[in-house]
């Protein structure tokens, strides 16, 4: 603080920067957002601030915030968010309104919202919707950074649907879909069942709470769990609703948010891979552009970040490009970035070259030569219909193409050999190259 870093403290807010430190810890040091522990660490970075401010460097002790009392147990923030379910929110049907007092057991903190009939996403003037409950909590700024929905007895789920509360809920949050089982008709829920899971494979926070396998697995016969009442049989015994509230807290406990924190994505060559919604830049703003984050928009920044890294081997992350990116007038705003976006990589003293629109043998000459494309297109895998930026990053003995993508993480995407004609048609960019000069 007393070198080269002075001006930049001098002219930050040090309650923004140790809020985003804090909120960096939350999700990569499990320490819980607006918790005690987060609380502290600002209390912390302001105390140290005054004495910088005062000249009184000696008193500035190195170390980390504060240990808390009360907590001598030793264990993280993050595992009180499961013990108490102070950041989760359920939205649920009868069958989470039956087990409200099971789930308060074990998450006695959990915003519990539930009401028979409710509905996944078509509202009833005295029973909105899950979807318009997801929409008003987070305009009130009470919608949690867990958010479980345990809906789809009442509806016929369309992808449509499904894809509304994922966007609503945003991607700095973790979603969990609870799937449904009837003991009787037991094929009733496949289609509603199959979209949720479809929905965990394409989302990188989303994730299915296994509701159906916990009955089938649990001790003695399904009924002991599950109640047939004629017309339906979804609605939890006693001991079903016990059921319930653990596999619902197990599953929140299996997706702790340190497991989603990159962990630099080494791959083949010890290449590093990032992806838009990893921590702690997903939820970072990627400019001024109506709270849009980089794990909503940043694929152009992210997928630049991994060339810049491959060629100048600095570790230059994405919240780092998606700052020069929006200052330099490349974001642009419902739309992504624009493709003069490349020109960045420049600053990590590559080169870039505009290659209008060559031919695959041309590319293919490139990548052997040690350039790396960085390219949009709109289409499928691994493009989107919305568009999407990639990196073109090398070519395998028999032409296939390697590539870096930064949005469909849990995929092989990153690993496996593309075929040309799977990316080179929906390139709707002019192909600009980054090499080492």
């Amino acid at each position: 603080m007393q070198g080269d870093y002075k001006g930049f403290f001098d002219n930050s807010s040090v309650r923004d920067y140790a809020a985003w430190a804090s909120a960096s810890y939350e999700v990569c040091g499990q320490c819980s957002a607006g918790g005690s522990q987060y609380n502290a660490r600002i209390a912390s970075a302001e105390d140290y601030w005054k004495k910088y401010k005062n000249g009184d460097f000696s008193s500035v002790e190195n170390g980390s915030a504060p240990s808390l009392s009360g907590n001598s147990s030793g264990s993280s923030s993050d595992d009180s968010v499961v013990t108490d379910g102070s950041n989760v929110t359920i939205i649920g049907d009868s069958i989470t309104n039956g087990s409200e007092s099971a789930i308060a057991s074990v998450l006695p903190k959990a915003d519990i919202i539930a009401k028979d009939s409710k509905s996944f996403a078509n509202s009833k003037s005295d029973n909105p919707s899950g979807l318009d409950i997801v929409t008003q909590l987070k305009k009130e700024g009470k919608l949690r950074p867990i958010v479980v929905v345990a809906l789809g007895t009442n509806d016929s789920l369309t992808k449509g649907d499904i894809d509304a509360m994922v966007r609503e809920v945003g991607s700095n949050r973790k979603l969990f879909f609870v799937n449904n089982y009837d003991i009787v008709k037991t094929s009733k829920y496949d289609d509603n069942n199959k979209l949720l899971a479809a929905a965990e494979a394409s989302y990188n926070n989303v994730k299915v709470i296994d509701w159906k396998n916990a009955i089938l697995s649990a001790d003695g016969a399904v009924g002991d769990y599950v109640s047939d009442e004629g017309v339906y049989a979804v609605h939890p015994t006693p001991e079903g609703q016990k059921l319930f509230a653990k596999t619902i807290k197990d599953s929140i406990s299996d997706a702790k948010p340190s497991s989603t924190c990159p962990t630099d994505g080494q791959g083949d060559g010890g290449l590093v891979f990032y992806y838009q919604w990893d921590e702690p830049w997903g939820s970072m703003p990627y400019g001024n552009c109506g709270g849009t984050t980089i794990g909503d928009a940043g694929c152009g920044p992210t997928s630049l970040a991994m060339i810049i890294t491959a060629l100048s081997g600095k570790a230059v992350t994405p919240d780092v490009i998606a700052k020069k990116a929006a200052s330099g007038g490349y974001r642009v705003c419902n739309n992504g970035s624009s493709h003069a976006v490349t020109d960045l990589a420049k600053d990590y003293g590559l080169k870039v070259k505009d290659y209008g629109r060559p031919s695959i043998p041309e590319i293919n000459k490139a990548l052997k030569e040690g350039v790396m494309f960085h390219v949009a297109g709109s289409g499928p895998n691994p493009f989107s219909g919305g568009g999407h930026f990639i990196g073109i990053r090398g070519i395998t003995e028999d032409g296939k193409w390697l590539i870096f993508d930064s949005a469909h993480k849990g995929t092989d995407n990153n690993t496996r050999a593309w075929n040309p004609a799977e990316i080179y048609p929906y390139v709707s960019s002019d192909w600009r190259g980054v090499s080492k000069k």
